[in-house]
């Protein structure tokens, strides 16, 4: 039971102190800093105004995107065309080897079907004969 007396008081001191450790002071509001397109904040602006505005950033950021597409575009193919010499050379020996087993593949299962042919035309006159 001395224990829990102890215990109770300690953690809710420990709580307390967390508390004000991890208390934040308030932030008053602050006049906004002078912002280098000269727009007032307190000002009512038309929403003519407002819009052109909008449209003339979203063509310079239309214009900035595709600039770096292409950019970034150049730079990948002009980055990928060794290997991809590379890439044509070993896809054109791996055809021309299988072309080879496809050869002998079709020689093969030939063989096969005309001894399996065979088996079973022995087996069915060995049968006739028999019976």
């Amino acid at each position: 039971m001395k224990k829990s007396r102890i215990l109770l008081p300690l953690i809710l001191l420990m709580i307390l102190s967390m508390q004000q450790i991890t208390a934040q002071t308030s932030q008053s509001s602050r006049n906004p800093p002078e912002n280098e397109y000269g727009i007032e904040p307190e000002k009512l602006y038309l929403g003519k105004d407002v819009i052109a505005v909008l449209d003339a950033v979203t063509d310079e950021a239309i214009k900035a995107v595709e600039e770096a597409y292409e950019t970034g575009f150049k730079a990948a193919l002009l980055e990928a065309a060794p290997q991809a010499a590379y890439w044509e050379e070993v896809a054109s020996g791996l055809k021309q080897d299988l072309d080879k087993k496809n050869d002998w593949q079709i020689i093969n299962n030939g063989l096969w079907f005309g001894a399996g042919s065979l088996t079973m035309l022995g087996i069915y006159l060995g049968a006739k004969w028999i019976f």
